[in-house]
């Protein structure tokens, strides 16, 4: 029979390497449990050098990001609310500089998921170029998933929202 000292020691040693695995299994999923459909940290982008620009014909620009989060943009009211087209780059940057949240999804079978969380100051729309299945942008700012994570979009919606651009209109 071992000592009480060894016990606790092997005790120890067993709850070390549990919190180890932990640790490492949280970080590979990103800590949202699910590394396939979370979401990464949101991220902030560099302002695009154009973005004081209005432009009439908004497919005639280029753009630094893709989505954009800044940038050349129409000089017209942005489409709210649920859209069923797919906006153009000016299109989605009139949206962020207006302070919305443009919340955009690649698979249509995410499109009720995306739909659930239109509220005042965001947008939803299909982007069919997109690299992962969700992404949602706000002004310099954008959050990548790869799948709907709504406690992650609702935060980073509640963190944008309603924060028209500063200098770039």
């Amino acid at each position: 029979m071992s000592s009480p000292t060894a016990r606790i020691a092997r005790l120890c040693g067993v709850v070390s390497v549990g919190l180890v695995l932990g640790a490492a299994t949280l970080a590979a999923c990103g800590g949202t449990g699910n590394a396939a459909s979370g979401c990464g940290q949101p991220f902030r982008e560099p302002l695009n050098p154009n973005s004081l620009q209005h432009v009439i014909d908004p497919s005639s620009v280029t753009f630094t990001t893709d989505p954009p989060t800044s940038g050349p943009h129409m000089f017209a009211p942005p489409p709210r609310g649920v859209v069923a087209r797919q906006l153009l780059p000016a299109e989605q940057v009139t949206i962020l500089e207006a302070g919305d949240v443009l919340i955009q999804y690649r698979d249509a079978a995410d499109a009720d998921a995306a739909q659930a969380l239109r509220q005042t100051w965001v947008t939803i729309a299909p982007n069919a170029t997109l690299k992962k299945r969700i992404v949602a942008t706000a002004w310099t700012y954008k959050l990548e998933c790869g799948g709907i994570d709504q406690p992650s979009l609702q935060r980073f919606v509640a963190s944008h929202k309603g924060q028209p651009a500063n200098g770039g209109n």
